[in-house]
């Protein structure tokens, strides 16, 4: 919910307003790795696909409760710094509920993704 004040032309004043948003939805963008890393971190000769990506964030999703997730293949772009991420690549976007009562950080812990 959103408080702020506005205009009231007619008396030019301002007056309080509140504004509540609905059906809000947070949006997750994991990045799959090239290839699949071992729990001792040497790169296989095994690529990643999407499917296993999805496999292994789901498994984030039941450990973290986060209930009815929308997935789907998305390319994006990239303009940040961060060393290893490529400036254009396919994502798995995830979307869920704002009103999910997580409140941890997601990262990466399996040996398909780079960054979430």
């Amino acid at each position: 919910m959103f408080f702020d004040q506005v205009l009231q032309r007619s008396t030019s004043s301002f007056v309080s307003c509140s504004i509540a948003v609905h059906n809000m939805q947070r949006n997750l963008y994991v990045l799959p790795r090239g290839r699949r890393v071992d729990s001792h971190g040497n790169e296989s000769v095994e690529e990643v696909d999407m499917m296993a990506v999805y496999e292994e964030f789901d498994k984030v999703c039941v450990a973290h409760k986060l209930g009815e997730v929308q997935t789907k293949p998305v390319t994006r772009k990239y303009a940040f710094e961060l060393p290893g991420i490529p400036a254009s690549a396919e994502y798995l976007k995830v979307a869920y509920s704002y009103s999910s009562k997580t409140t941890r950080e997601f990262g990466p812990n399996g040996g398909k993704v780079i960054c979430i």
